[in-house]
Parts: C-alpha cells; sequence; structure tokens
C-alpha cells in the first residue's frame, strides 16, 4: 500500500500517545525550486500520482493538471479506505441521481459526489441541505509531488519580514489548576499570540493591548467570576465529576485489556528469562574465547553457534506468542467498544482546564539573529518573558456564534449537529500592563530579572516599542480576502527574488506572498537533534516552544538537501493539498463548512469550547461547527502551540489565523486558516440552503454577521471616548473606513 504514516494503535494501553482512528498522509505545499533540471520529487511514493509520465504530465493545462490530479487521489482515497467507504449512514447516490447530482457540482465548481465523500466533505441531501461528516471517518492524503517531512522551518529566521512578525508575536502559557482534581502540580496550556491593536493613552506608552489568539487558546483562561460579556466561569466540581467518569472508564478497561494479556504475559516470562540465562552464558563463552587459537577456537565457535540456535528458538517461541496475542487483542480488544473507549477516556481524564493561576508571554526580542540556528525558548538568549495575573488579562471577544443565521438554517431536521451554532477559531485577550503591587518585571534569560519603572516601560519593552514605529512598518488588515483576490487577479506579478547561488530570478508573486510564523511545541520540533539530549532533557521539550515560520527547511544550510532549494527572501505560497480543496481551480482556499465542520471526524463531535460563552447569545450549548472561508499554506504544519499564528502578505496585510493541523502527528504537512475577511459565496446554488456568508471578524458590517471585534471592544469598554490603533476615531459604526465596508 502506497499510503504513508498510517498509524497502527498502541497494543498497550499504558502508552499516552495511542492516536485516534484516523490516518493521514504526507501533502506537499506549492513551492518552487530552483534547480536547472526539474526532478520528480515525490520521493515517498505517495499516493495519488497521475498514472502518466512526467512529459505527458507536462503537457497538460493547468486545468486539466487539477482534473487528473484528483482523479488518482480520490482513486487512493477509496483504495485505502475500503470497507469504510460508503457509511451505513450515507448511502451512495447512483444512477440518474449521482449524475443530477455531478452536473450541478460542475457548473458550480464544486467537487463531484465521489471525491467529495471520500474526502469527507459536507454532501447537499434531498432536501437542498448539507449533510457535514458523511463518511464520519477522515483520510488525508499527500499532494503526490511532495517533500516528505517538510512541515516549515523551525527555529531560523530568514529575513527582516519574518523578524518584524516575530518581535510581534508571543509564544503564550496558561498555568490552571484544579485542585479538586490535582492539587499538586499545574496543567499548561500553550499557543501563539500577536500583537492586534492597543489603546491610545495620552499619557505615555500604551499599557493595555489586545493580543489576538485562536478561541480555542484563550478558552484556557478561566476564573470564577466573569469580566465581561465573554464569559469563561469554570465549575471545577463539574470538572471533578467528569475526571471521576472517565477516570472509572480508563480505570475498568485498562484492567480488562491488562486481564486479555495477562496469559500471554506469563507464558512469555520464563522463556524471556531463558534467553536472559543463555545470552549471559553466551557472554561468557565469548569472553574466554578472546585470543584462543586453533582446535580451542573451534571450540569456541561451535559452542557459540550452539547458543546462537537455542537463542532463536526462544525468539521463535514468542514470535508464535505474539502472533496468538494479536489475534486476541484483535477479536476481543480492537473489535469491540472497550479499545474506543480506553482511547475516548484517555483523552477525556486529561482535557479538564482547571483555574488560571497566571499567564506567560514569551517573545523574541530585537536582538534575535538573522539566518543563524536559534535554541528552543526555554533556552534562547533573546527571549523575554512577561508574567500576569489573571486580573490583568481579560477576554474581549470570542467569535461563537458570530453570525445571525444558524446551521438549522442549512441542515436536515435529524442531523446530529442541527442544533448547533457556528464558530470562527479567533478570539481576543486585553493584557493591562499595570497591575494593583505597582511592581513591574521581566525575565531576561540573559541578564535575569530585570526591574523598569513603570507599567509604560515594560510595556515598551514587551511589544518591542511597536506603538512607536513607523506607520509604513505597522500592519494593516486586509480589505479583501485570498479568495476575491486570486480571483480577481488572473495575470500573477512577477517579483525579483534571490536564488541560493546569489544571483536573482523572476517568479510569480504568489509563490512568495504568504508569512507565518508561530511557536509549536518543541516536542514536535522535528529538527532538534535529540540524541545527545538526556531522558530529562527531551521530557523538557513537552513545556517549552520552538519559533517556526512557513519556508521549506532546507533553505537552512543546516538542512541542506540534495536537488532542493528556495529562497531566503519573502515568504511562501498557498498549498495544493487536495485534502481541503473544495474548489478545485483555487489551491490553498477552503471553505471550512465543506471540507472540515467537524474536526473530530470519527467520534463525531463538534468543536466544545467548554465553558467559553457569549453571554448575549441566545445559545446555550458549548459545542460549534467550524465556519469560515479558510486557507491553507505551502511549508507550514507546525503542531501544538502554533494555534493563533498570524497570516500575512509580503505587503503587510493580515489575512487570517491558524487554527487547526489537518493531522496530529504532522504528515499532512497541512494546516488550517481561519480567514478573517469573507465576501461570501452562494455557489450557484448548488448547496441549496447552505451559502458561505460575508463577515469581517475585525470590523464586522457583514450582511448576517452578529458579532466583530471591534463592537466587542465597544461593549468591553462601555465608553464612547475610547480610541485605539485600528480605531483612531472610535468604536462606532460610522467610524468604520470605508474599504472595510461591504457593498450589501
Amino acid at each position: 500500500m502506497p499510503f504513508l504514516a498510517f498509524s497502527a494503535i498502541s497494543c498497550s494501553p499504558d502508552k499516552k500517545n495511542i492516536p485516534p482512528d484516523e490516518g493521514h498522509v504526507d501533502v506537499e505545499p506549492n513551492v518552487p525550486v530552483f534547480n536547472n533540471d526539474p526532478v520528480d520529487t515525490n520521493y515517498g511514493n505517495i499516493p495519488g500520482k497521475p498514472k502518466l509520465s512526467k512529459a505527458e504530465y507536462d503537457k497538460l493545462s493547468e486545468s486539466e493538471r487539477n482534473r487528473v490530479d484528483l482523479e488518482a487521489y480520490s482513486s487512493a482515497l477509496q483504495q485505502a479506505l475500503g470497507s469504510k467507504y460508503p457509511s451505513k449512514e450515507v448511502p451512495l447516490l447512483t444512477g440518474d441521481k449521482l449524475k443530477t447530482y455531478n452536473e450541478k457540482a460542475s457548473l458550480a465548481g464544486q467537487p463531484d459526489y465521489e471525491s467529495a465523500y471520500r474526502r469527507n466533505f459536507s454532501l447537499v441531501s434531498e432536501n437542498n441541505n448539507l449533510i457535514l461528516n458523511p463518511l464520519q471517518y477522515q483520510l488525508t492524503a499527500a499532494y503526490w509531488n511532495s517533500t516528505p517531512g517538510n512541515r516549515g522551518l523551525p527555529r531560523w529566521l530568514p529575513n527582516d519580514l519574518y523578524k518584524s512578525i516575530a518581535l510581534q508575536s508571543f509564544a503564550i502559557a496558561f498555568n490552571n489548576v484544579n485542585s479538586l482534581i490535582d492539587d499538586k502540580s499545574s496543567k499548561q496550556a500553550k499557543g501563539t499570540a500577536w500583537i492586534l491593536d492597543y489603546e491610545l493613552d495620552d499619557n505615555g506608552y500604551p499599557t493595555k493591548w489586545y493580543l489576538a489568539t485562536n478561541l480555542h487558546v484563550a478558552a484556557a483562561l478561566t476564573k470564577t467570576t466573569a469580566d465581561g460579556r465573554f464569559s469563561n466561569v469554570v465549575d471545577l466540581e463539574a470538572e471533578k465529576a467528569t475526571y471521576d467518569q472517565w477516570k472509572t472508564i480508563l480505570d475498568e478497561t485498562t484492567a480488562y485489556y491488562e486481564e486479555l494479556v495477562k496469559p500471554f504475559q506469563e507464558r512469555r516470562l520464563p522463556i524471556e528469562n531463558e534467553i536472559e540465562r543463555l545470552q549471559s552464558e553466551r557472554r561468557k563463552v565469548e569472553t574466554d574465547a578472546v585470543g584462543a587459537e586453533g582446535d580451542q577456537k573451534a571450540e569456541y565457535e561451535r559452542q557459540l553457534a550452539k547458543y546462537d540456535q537455542l537463542i532463536n528458538e526462544q525468539y521463535e517461541k514468542l514470535e508464535v506468542i505474539g502472533k496468538e496475542e494479536s489475534a486476541a487483542l484483535e477479536k476481543n480488544w480492537y473489535a469491540n467498544e472497550k479499545s474506543a473507549q480506553y482511547t475516548k477516556a484517555s483523552k477525556k481524564i486529561q482535557s479538564y482546564l482547571g483555574l488560571t493561576q497566571s499567564i506567560k508571554l514569551e517573545h523574541f526580542n530585537e536582538d534575535t539573529p538573522l539566518r543563524q540556528d536559534l535554541k528552543i525558548n526555554a533556552d534562547a538568549l533573546t527571549v523575554d518573558t512577561f508574567l500576569f495575573d489573571p486580573d490583568q488579562v481579560k477576554i474581549v471577544y470570542a467569535a461563537n456564534d458570530f453570525l445571525t443565521s444558524s446551521p438549522k438554517n442549512y441542515l436536515d431536521v435529524d442531523s446530529p449537529y442541527k442544533d448547533l451554532e457556528e464558530m470562527a477559531d479567533f478570539a481576543v485577550l486585553e493584557f493591562d500592563f499595570t497591575n494593583s503591587k505597582n511592581s513591574y518585571k521581566y525575565i531576561s534569560k540573559q541578564s535575569g530579572e530585570q526591574i523598569v519603572d513603570n507599567a509604560h516601560d515594560l510595556a515598551k519593552k514587551a511589544t518591542s516599542n511597536f506603538a512607536n514605529w513607523d506607520a509604513s512598518k505597522k500592519f494593516k488588515f486586509a480589505t479583501n480576502s485570498l479568495k476575491a483576490k486570486v480571483l480577481e487577479n488572473s495575470n500573477d506579478e512577477l517579483i525579483d527574488v534571490t536564488t541560493p547561488n546569489g544571483g536573482t530570478t523572476k517568479i510569480p508573486k504568489s509563490l512568495v506572498n504568504l508569512l507565518a510564523l508561530g511557536f509549536p511545541n518543541s516536542a514536535s520540533d522535528n529538527k532538534l537533534d535529540t540524541r545527545e539530549m538526556t531522558d530529562v532533557q527531551r521530557e523538557g521539550l513537552k513545556y517549552t516552544q520552538s519559533l517556526w515560520v512557513n519556508k521549506p527547511y532546507y533553505i537552512n544550510p543546516t538542512y541542506k538537501e540534495a536537488g532542493k532549494s528556495f529562497t531566503v527572501d519573502y515568504g511562501a505560497g498557498l498549498n495544493k493539498t487536495l485534502a481541503l480543496r473544495n474548489t478545485l481551480e483555487i489551491p490553498g482556499i477552503t471553505d471550512i463548512t465543506i471540507t472540515s465542520p467537524i474536526l473530530n471526524a470519527a467520534e463525531k463531535e463538534a468543536f466544545d469550547a467548554n465553558f467559553l460563552k457569549d453571554t448575549q447569545s441566545s445559545y446555550k450549548g458549548h459545542n460549534y461547527i467550524n465556519y469560515g472561508l479558510g486557507y491553507s499554506l505551502g511549508a507550514w504544519q507546525p503542531l501544538e502551540g502554533a494555534s493563533g499564528s498570524s497570516i500575512r502578505t509580503i505587503d503587510n496585510e493580515i489575512v487570517g489565523i491558524n487554527f487547526a493541523s489537518l493531522d496530529a502527528y504532522g504528515n499532512s504537512l497541512a494546516s488550517i486558516i481561519q480567514a478573517f475577511r469573507s465576501e461570501g459565496d452562494d455557489y450557484k446554488g448548488f448547496y441549496g440552503n447552505y451559502k458561505l456568508e460575508q463577515y469581517d471578524l475585525i470590523y464586522g458590517g457583514g450582511r448576517n454577521q452578529r458579532t466583530s471585534y471591534r463592537q466587542a471592544l465597544k461593549d468591553f469598554k462601555n465608553s464612547e471616548t475610547v480610541k485605539t490603533y485600528l480605531f483612531s476615531n472610535g468604536l462606532q459604526d460610522e467610524n468604520v473606513p470605508e474599504e472595510y465596508k461591504f457593498n450589501k
């Protein structure tokens, strides 16, 4: 089978990294390669390669390549899915119904029925509504022409554009405790945050800063009382009750598993002891044989050969037991609900939030060098650390239930998701650098604890003096989505870039137009050399983060790879993955409600926001459908901790925020990015009652949009006079710049 990285579930339930019952394979980002002699880069025998020669493939137009790519990919998925396709709940269309469906899909530029179904994309029901999660299982396969492992570039800043973003970004961590569950240790939730806005201050450098991150990251900030409209009040006793429930299931399933394997372990033990005895005796003979010659040497060799035979016979016995054990587990563990219960319980007992005790921001300062190997955050000399008490940090905005329209408007009455609301994975936190102790300090990796005079100076240090940057250096939010720009600009502008040999060449701007930077967990850093680390150092990687950018790893000379090269200039482009492409002709652009509305497909679970609620919403549930326009970038699949990373263009416009990896293990080479702005799309009526809404998460004003950051900040401040960097004239509707208003 040519699929890569399908993960087998471990036989032992005491393994903490048992994967979900889904598999993933590699996906290649869309990046140009500077080679005089173009090569086929399908090193990993990745599935979905069209059955054409390179010469035949190269003769095809872009549209023809897209078509044959999808046909090959869909066929590979069908082979891999086996009996899981189709699902019992959604029978396959046939005959005239299938023909009619595909004709309508083609007219709308949307996927044919079978390629959509195999990718677990939303389908259209007979009632003209969406069927979400039809397969209830998801395999993501690679774009066939991939470089396996090219998830991006860790701990290396290629150019000043990335350094500027680093100076505006933070690794964020929340330290939480539920003393009813565990009063001896804290839980730490990590993510990425970045400067979104700040309140203008007539008395000096601003001290109230608004940092953007994901909703699922901000959800870790829990309190006992609400700070405002967006409440995240934790119920510690309810958490304890849920923990106890799942701990009981975990204990029961673990005991069941141990009882299953006990007879096999008992049979193994004497054999393993015998192997140890034989190996010990063999080592003694080996020692005695040193320096032996002639007949004596031959006798020792005969004895060693005899021991080898005896040891091999014992290993053969172990192999037989292993096969019998595997068969027993397949029948009595994997084939019944016990295995699924164990896997779910293992996750659930780790899912409690607890009460936030402190918040930490780590920030690379101005002394951070370009094009040099950097250390993990815990060891990097140019990282400064800032600690905050919970009363200094507040949730200003979370984009749950952000539309006036609702999933019930486009889902069938028997859909398990019809009573949910939608969400965009975006939130804003206010950090107030003033504190009641009137004590202002931070930690420098180079110099230790540093005390400053006041909150203004502390904020200036933490934000790299951003408020005083020249206006030309500061970001703006894009006035059009990337989708709109792609559709409007059929002719891609050419720009000059530096080649690895020091020359220059012209390439399409779209191939280097996008920049992303975040801080994934260092345990997922696939370019760290851990061979010389102690066990303690390896374990420590789980508790720190690594800077990460969307550039191919091989531009760093340390990771140079034969036949692979790319410019250090600018950024990278969109991803060609077919696992997220609902509009075949627009790689890297996706409608999240069509391609990924239920991220936990196998367990049929919509996103759980836990205690985070908009108190002005009538919705009282805590599960949400992922919604909105989305993007996927080339050379960009950082894992846990990079949630919240900003996505910008080389023209310094922010377009989106990273919120999900397409798989948990870093094999798919694709992440999902929430677009801040959508012009909307009705897909020529193909999806019936569903259409992608018009929205702007920052400025608001979409046709059916209920909330935005601007409107939430206005509620939060409850003042008509507040002004910020983004809203220098005030937060009222009439002060929204014309370029951000929709033509409704």
